[in-house]
């Protein structure tokens, strides 16, 4: 279909349409989001308190887990002419991650992703530099912006989303840019609207202000909507004119400017089950409960009671202070009496939902670590890695994700005339570190030539003492093995370095002061002789296998629960309960 057999007022009837039914998803999105603020946030929280807030917990835990940093890109060709260019395109893609704060949109990405569904915006911007939703791009370079869903449209009469006829994003410029940058055309109808203060907005969760008020400056609502098969981009007003403010035809990557994050598909629909939808119920029933719990905590009271006649005593029992000695005439007549108190069964029910919302969600306790469930650091380590598919699963939708956005912005770099950019490189075989420019005369190929992916685990939060884990083990399974033919190759390790990256992942940087490395004179310098490859001393090994009770939070739990419950305990079961 050409542009011109677009008529945009059944174009409008088609977004009213779709966007109704998106209203639903987008309402449930806001009470998932109020749940993850708890009641003290702001004006638009929770109405009750969230003692217990595991959707917080477990998003929070994803998150980090799932993007905890930048990624490493990792170009690569089959041609070897074009190995060199691949390498620097690499280094090029790097560094733009910087330049745009990719980190921080792909986190907000993820995060929407695990409400509902995660948009990302892809594109080159051409105009002059100009500040769109908080984002501030400069003119040439390739942006990735997430897009908030309240924000977003597409077609809901499809089950693919490759079979959308349009995909857009709501977002706000000055009224004056609009008016008079030029950029715009058949603005005479565009009115500046005010900013949306409806309570039922996610935006307006942490504010609450009238209708105008606290904007500088007039904005105006504007949208960008892609039409896969008309392979136009237009720009359209709230104002809802009759012709288009802005049409460019679409010659940027085939997949268009928009790649979408979802967790869980669903059979047969377009949007998918996110991961915070099906938290909600335990993690509702688990403060339901506690919130019970604490009433009947607040309901016990004790008091004592008395006969008639032991007025006196009473009195001087209540009046006496801890530890000391009273005398009474009876002490029969007096009696303490308690009222009210936690409810043992509705304890053991909230430890064992407790414990289910960590199975539903993917065994959150061993990701998290807030629960050892072995008695080394190796074996927690290998229940980590095995304990979680989920978080596996998820772990794959968001590299194949990314990669597809890595991918668009590679392909502005590629075809950009303009292109720029700084790389680091360091010499071969030397501790020498040069930055060079990458430009559009360095670019060999077609783009098709090149394939894009993400360093394993560079996106995933690694701690110095974990580095320090991994640089001991490097050199205990293959450093000290190989050292020999280190020697023969006259391969040397560097020492002072090596030191200094002790002080600084052990975080003891006096460590660089109390070792000096002195050089010594080139010519005093002795050979050494290669030694010979270390044999391993003959050992004898018993295996035997024993079973040893671990401390665990589940296992503490359950016991606890038995318990309550008035069950009699195992002895396995009670000392897991009070071991210490």
């Amino acid at each position: 279909m050409e542009y011109s057999d677009l008529n945009l007022t059944d174009l409008w009837k088609a977004l009213d349409w779709s966007s109704e039914q998106l209203k639903i998803y987008r309402n449930k999105r806001i009470e998932s989001i109020r749940q993850f603020v708890g009641k003290h946030y702001g004006r638009g929280g929770t109405s009750q308190i969230v003692p217990i807030n595991l959707i917080k917990l477990a998003v929070s835990v994803y998150t980090r887990s799932l993007v905890a940093r930048n990624p490493k890109a990792s170009v690569h060709t089959w041609h070897t002419e074009l190995k060199a260019v691949a390498s620097n395109l690499g280094y090029a893609l790097d560094h733009l991650f910087e330049e745009i704060r990719f980190e921080e949109s792909l986190r907000r990405w993820v995060k929407d992703a695990m409400f509902c569904l995660g948009v990302m915006k892809v594109g080159l911007e051409t105009v002059r530099k100009v500040e769109i939703e908080g984002f501030l791009h400069d003119y040439g370079q390739p942006f990735a912006d997430d897009v908030s869903f309240e924000d977003w449209i597409m077609d809901m009469t499809v089950h693919k989303y490759v079979h959308c006829d349009f995909m857009g994003n709501r977002y706000r410029l000055p009224y004056d840019y609009v008016m008079e940058s030029g950029e715009f055309e058949n603005t005479e109808d565009v009115q500046a609207e005010a900013v949306n203060t409806d309570n039922k907005s996610a935006k307006n969760i942490g504010k609450a202000r009238g209708i105008g008020e606290g904007e500088y400056r007039k904005y105006v609502n504007l949208w960008d909507l892609w039409l896969p098969k008309e392979n136009v981009v237009l720009t359209i007003s709230e104002s809802r004119e009759h012709k288009p403010l802005k049409k460019i035809e679409w010659t940027g990557p085939e997949c268009g400017p928009y790649h979408l994050l979802q967790f869980e598909d669903v059979p047969d629909n377009l949007m998918p089950l996110a991961p915070v939808t099906a938290w909600l119920d335990t993690h509702g029933l688990a403060n339901r409960l506690f919130r019970k719990i604490g009433d009947q905590a607040d309901r016990q009271k004790t008091i004592l009671t008395y006969m008639p006649g032991a007025d006196k005593d009473a009195e001087a029992i209540v009046a006496s202070e801890d530890g000391s000695t009273l005398k009474v005439k009876n002490i029969d007549k007096q009696k303490e009496v308690k009222f009210g108190g936690v409810d043992q069964g509705t304890l053991a029910a909230f430890l064992q939902t407790k414990n289910l919302s960590s199975y539903m969600m993917g065994n959150l306790d061993i990701i998290s670590g807030l629960n050892q469930e072995a008695d080394t650091l190796g074996q927690e380590q290998i229940l980590g890695s095995n304990a979680n598919q989920q978080l596996t699963d998820m772990r794959l939708a968001v590299k194949k994700a990314t990669v597809s956005v890595m991918r668009s912005l590679a392909f502005y770099l590629f075809y950009d005339p303009l292109i720029k950019i700084p790389i680091t490189k360091r010499v071969p075989d030397t501790d020498v570190e040069v930055t060079i420019p990458f430009t559009a005369d360095d670019i060999e190929g077609d783009f098709l030539d090149y394939n894009f992916d993400i360093q394993p685990y560079s996106m995933e939060y690694r701690s110095p003492e974990q580095q320090l884990n991994a640089i001991r083990q490097i050199f205990g399974e293959f450093v000290q093995p190989l050292m020999p033919f280190f020697q023969q190759q006259q391969t040397q390790i560097d020492i002072p370095r090596t030191f200094e990256v002790l002080a600084e992942y052990t975080n003891t940087p006096v460590l660089k002061e109390m070792i000096r490395f002195v050089p010594t004179p080139e010519g005093q310098r002795e050979p050494v002789e290669t030694p010979k490859m270390p044999q391993k001393p003959y050992s004898k090994h018993v295996y035997e296998r024993i079973n040893r009770t671990t401390k665990t939070q589940q296992g503490q739990d359950a016991a606890l629960m038995q318990n309550l419950m008035g069950n009699r305990l195992q002895p396995a079961e009670e000392a897991d309960l009070y071991k210490g």
